[in-house]
C-alpha cells in the first residue's frame, strides 16, 4: 500500500506539470474527477465526457469496478496545491462551498501562491452563481478556475465555462476539496500511506456519506459494465493515464 500510495504522488506531480505547461501554452484544458458515486450520478445525468481534456480517476473502488488495478490514481487534494504552487502570475477563481468554506478556501489558497499569482473571484456554491463569463467581465481573464460543487452540478457549469471563452483557461471540478483544503489535518498522514482516505471522510461526514461507501457501492459494482464503457469511451480517460503515468 506505501509503494502505491508513493506512486499516486508521483503521478500527481506528472499530472500537475502537464496542466502547467498546457495553460502556458495556451491551451483551454479541463479536468475532471471521477468516484464510484460521481461517475454514477454523472452518467444517469448525461454528462458528455468526451467535453473533458482529461478524466481522472479518484476512488479505489472505482479503478476495481473499471478492472483498472494498474491505472495510477490522482486527485483534486493531490494534484491541486501541486499545481498552484507553480503557477506564474496567474489568476484563480473558485466556485462552490458553502459561504465560510468558500472564504477559509480562498484564503488557503492565497497561501499556496507564489510567483504573482492571485485568487481573484470567489463564490460559494448556493444562492445565485454568476456564469463563467461573468466572472471574466466582472475580473479580466481568468487562468485557473476551480469548481466545487459536487456531480453533475460542476460538470455542468464546466461546460457553460468550455463555451464562455476561447481564451486560455484551465478548469478543474474539485468535489469537496474546498471544504477540506483550509483544514491542513483533514486527511491524516497515515490515511495517504495506507489509503483510506475514503474512511477518514466516512468518519468525519457519516450521515452525509454511509450511503455512498455502502448502497452506491454495491450499484457501482453492478453497473460495472456501462460506467466501465462510459469511462474508457472518452479521450480524457485515455489523456489521463498517459499524463499521470508512473514509468
Amino acid at each position: 500500500m506505501e509503494t502505491e500510495a508513493i506512486a499516486e504522488h508521483v503521478g500527481a506531480d506528472r499530472f500537475a506539470a502537464t496542466l502547467t505547461r498546457r495553460l502556458e501554452d495556451g491551451h483551454r484544458t479541463t479536468v475532471t474527477w471521477l468516484n464510484h458515486y460521481s461517475a454514477q450520478v454523472s452518467k444517469d445525468a448525461g454528462i458528455d465526457l468526451s467535453e473533458f481534456d482529461f478524466v481522472g480517476i479518484d476512488g479505489l473502488l472505482l479503478k476495481t469496478v473499471l478492472g483498472e488495478e494498474d491505472l495510477t490514481r490522482t486527485s483534486a487534494d493531490l494534484v491541486l496545491p501541486r499545481l498552484i504552487g507553480g503557477l506564474q502570475n496567474a489568476s484563480i477563481a473558485i466556485v462552490g462551498g458553502t459561504e465560510d468554506s468558500s472564504k477559509a478556501a480562498a484564503k488557503a489558497v492565497e497561501k499556496m501562491l507564489s510567483h504573482g499569482s492571485k485568487v481573484v473571484f470567489r463564490c460559494s456554491g448556493y444562492g445565485s452563481i454568476p456564469s463563467p463569463q461573468e466572472i471574466v467581465d466582472e475580473t479580466g481573464p481568468v487562468d485557473l478556475l476551480i469548481v466545487g460543487l459536487g456531480a453533475p452540478r460542476q460538470d455542468h457549469y464546466m461546460m457553460e465555462a468550455i463555451k464562455s471563452t476561447d481564451a486560455p483557461l484551465l478548469s478543474i471540478t474539485c468535489g469537496g476539496w474546498l471544504d477540506q483544503v483550509h483544514e491542513p489535518a483533514y486527511y491524516p498522514p497515515w490515511a495517504y500511506k495506507y489509503r483510506l482516505n475514503w474512511l477518514v471522510r466516512l468518519y468525519r461526514e457519516p450521515t452525509r456519506l454511509w450511503r455512498r461507501y455502502t448502497i452506491d457501492a454495491v450499484k457501482a459494482w453492478s453497473r460495472r459494465a456501462e460506467l466501465a464503457d462510459w469511462i474508457r469511451g472518452a479521450g480524457g480517460f485515455a489523456a489521463h493515464r498517459e499524463a499521470a503515468k508512473i514509468d
